[in-house]
């Protein structure tokens, strides 16, 4: 089961991902079920000695609810409920290898999350695709001193959880802390942390985010933060029902707005990089 992978990215978020559609359901759950499945993930994930990777995906079909299901380990083993880039990399996979429809769903731990698949422009080997989640929760403030310096933001939860903070930071003090904020007792959970602000420079409807994922560290990308973030500007009526927001991180871009259902949709690209089997 674990012999065959592929390498997917998407905003600079690498995955290992394991297709699993077709295979039989028993098999999947005793692979899954393995005493040493988490040890097998951080193994996979290490850029030095194994594949190197943000995190583990698994494709999966959801026999229950008759759709696509994936799930989502961290580089350090542990279970995630919701990954917005991987979900793209697993939409992806749906439309070229199991020639899925434009429009369809992915079934993950914290939501039913709706599927737009296109081809990009001026990159057949990329698909753009835009995902559709049911809302989110804006949980209150929240203020920490981390460092030395004092930060307050915003506490929300897309179906994990999220500390946004409306300020500028560097990768290298956010390397340093960015662990810090994710344990610290506040989250008994952990959390995903976001750094956000504007340059001058930029357009009004332009963001930009640093991020320091639960159980990854720093990442290229998040896109469950960059539905918390839109969450977060549209509570805070710093943008209004279907205006688009551009939210720049080092891994690229993705385009984020609110509909008048309350519903967060992102879009962004993703592709495969290679195929691969374990020795």
């Amino acid at each position: 089961m674990l012999e065959h992978f592929s390498k997917y990215q998407s905003l600079g978020n690498d995955f290992i991902l394991f297709d699993w559609f077709k295979k039989p359901a028993f098999l999947v759950e005793q692979t899954l079920g393995s005493p040493d499945f988490s040890a097998t993930v951080v193994t996979l994930c290490n850029r030095h000695t194994g594949i190197g990777a943000d995190g583990v995906l698994i494709l999966k079909e959801h026999r229950s609810h008759g759709c696509a299901q994936m799930l989502i380990f961290n580089a350090d083993g542990t279970e995630a409920q919701l990954c917005m880039n991987g979900l793209r990399c697993c939409a992806h996979r749906l439309v070229t290898m199991h020639h899925f429809p434009e429009n369809f769903s992915i079934e993950t731990k914290a939501a039913l999350v709706e599927c737009s698949a296109t081809h990009d422009q001026t990159n057949r080997e990329q698909l753009v695709i835009t995902t559709t989640l049911p809302g989110a929760s804006l949980q209150g403030n929240a203020s920490l001193v981390i460092g030395g310096r004092e930060l307050t933001g915003s506490v929300v939860d897309v179906g994990n959880p999220h500390f946004i903070i409306f300020d500028q930071t560097t990768p290298e003090w956010l390397m340093s802390n960015g662990k810090l904020i994710e344990q610290h007792e506040r989250f008994p959970h952990k959390t995903n942390v976001e750094f956000v602000w504007q340059d001058k420079s930029q357009e009004k409807n332009t963001y930009n985010a640093l991020v320091y994922e639960r159980g990854c560290g720093i990442t290229q990308a998040c896109s469950s933060g960059a539905a918390a973030i839109t969450w977060t500007l549209f509570e805070q009526q710093c943008c209004a029902i279907d205006k688009h927001i551009m939210l720049r991180m080092p891994g690229g871009a993705v385009t984020c707005w609110v509909d008048i259902s309350n519903a967060v949709h992102l879009q962004a690209s993703a592709y495969k990089i290679f195929d691969g089997i374990l020795s």
